[in-house]
Formats: C-alpha cells, sequence, structure tokens
C-alpha cells in the first residue's frame, strides 16, 4: 500500500510484534534468565519455549524442575542459588534483549523522516523494558516522542497515549499508526480520526489477532508486513 507522507505528518508504531517480533524478545529473555543461574545448555531453553507456547508460567516451571527434576530439562550441574520466580522475572523484564528490527521497519522509518513526516511509538508495557527493547533496536535516533503505558498510567485503548502523541506535535495534523493488535490498538486511534494500519500475524506473534466484533476496534487497512507499505511524498499542493 502507498502511505503519502508530509511534513503535516506524524507516524505512530506500536512496537511489539510491530517494529520487531516478541517472540524474539521471550528467547531473549529466558537465555538471559538461564545464564543468571549458569545454565547454557540449549535444552532447557527451548523446553521454557515451549511452555511458553502451551500458555504455560515457563518461570515457575523452570524454578520447580530444578528443584525437584533437573535431569528433565538436561541440567547436570545444579545451580548452588535458584532464585524464585519473581526474582528471575525481574531478570527477564531488565535484560538487554538480543533483537532484530522486522523486515522492511528501517528502510519504513528512513522513508517518513525523507518525506518531512515525524515518527514515535506508544506502547504498553513497563518503561524499563519497552525502553531497552528501543535501545537494543537502534531506533531512537529516528523516534520523536515514546509513550510507554507505565510511565503514563494508562494502557490502550484508552486514548490519553494517542493523545499524548498528538499532544506533542501541535503543529502537525496528519497522523497514522501502525500496529498489530485489533483488540486494543485500533479503538482510540480510529477514533481521533487516524489512519490505522493493521500488520498481520505471520504465524508468530505472542498474543493472538482476531478480527474485532466491533468494527470501530477494526483497522482501515491491513498489511502481510511492513515492506508492503510504500512511503510517497505528498505533493505540496494537496
Amino acid at each position: 500500500m502507498q502511505l503519502l507522507v508530509d511534513d503535516s505528518s506524524v507516524v505512530v508504531f506500536d512496537l511489539d510484534d510491530t517494529l520487531y517480533k516478541e517472540i524474539d524478545f521471550v528467547r531473549s529473555g529466558y537465555a538471559a534468565v538461564l545464564r543468571s543461574l549458569g545454565i547454557s545448555k540449549a535444552a532447557p531453553l527451548e523446553a521454557m519455549m515451549a511452555w511458553q507456547r502451551a500458555g504455560e508460567p515457563a518461570l515457575d516451571r523452570l524454578v520447580q524442575l530444578i528443584g525437584q527434576d533437573p535431569a528433565s530439562l538436561g541440567i547436570v550441574d545444579i545451580p548452588e542459588h535458584v532464585p524464585d520466580a519473581a526474582a528471575l522475572l525481574t531478570v527477564y523484564r531488565d535484560h538487554r534483549p538480543k533483537i532484530t528490527l522486522a523486515p522492511g521497519a528501517e528502510e519504513l522509518l528512513t522513508a517518513v523522516r525523507d518525506a518531512g513526516g515525524e515518527l514515535a511509538v506508544v506502547t504498553d508495557g513497563r518503561s524499563s523494558s519497552q525502553r531497552g527493547k528501543l535501545q537494543a533496536l537502534g531506533v531512537n535516533e529516528w523516534i520523536e516522542v515514546v509513550v510507554v503505558s507505565e510511565e503514563i498510567g494508562s494502557t490502550k485503548p484508552d486514548p490519553a497515549n494517542c493523545l499524548r502523541v498528538a499532544a506533542a506535535f501541535p503543529g502537525r495534523s496528519r497522523f497514522v499508526y501502525i500496529a498489530d493488535n485489533p483488540a486494543k490498538d485500533f479503538a482510540a486511534p480510529n477514533a481521533l480520526g487516524w489512519c490505522t494500519i493493521q500488520v498481520d500475524d505471520d504465524g508468530r506473534n505472542v498474543h493472538p489477532q482476531r478480527a474485532p466484533a466491533d468494527p470501530a476496534r477494526a483497522a482501515d487497512v491491513s498489511v502481510a508486513a511492513l515492506t508492503e507499505v510504500e512511503v510517497i511524498r505528498r505533493p505540496a499542493h494537496e
């Protein structure tokens, strides 16, 4: 699809499963947890990923099996001290993730700026985790405004998150929101008259992507990937 951009435009992105794949953060976080315990074998990490896919509490299961049946995970050298799941969750959330931008993301960010547009991110989550992801992705040089739910005390679909972005760009009138989750991402920007674009699940999304029963929650248009979005500089006379 073609996205018209000029110096009145702000293109706003969701973060998880939009600019990158959240499952990659999950794997990176579980690997960091295992490293903190001195465990480097692949089997425990693959077990944790399987638990995650099954909707089971991976950190609780890890602590339980290290204490009761470490051999089932291929663990021979049992850590002398195993923190509880809450302590491991802190390691998970605060680790420096090994994640990469989704295909087409860098090109899209660059094209928006080259066409005169500004960039923002609106994301739910903890400040340390979400900002750590942005730093790891190397996009801070492009992003003018970042709105994280923990920092402002509201989560999507509360319109406060989008309104915070709009207030940061008082001279701009054209807003586009690109995200993945119709359950919460598009209701507020739709109500504000923003253009909304859904990036379809490629089968790896952490949260299921279901068509909303309420049309007000649906995006204006869907794309299979960010590579399908082509930025076109809007002519000055339009």
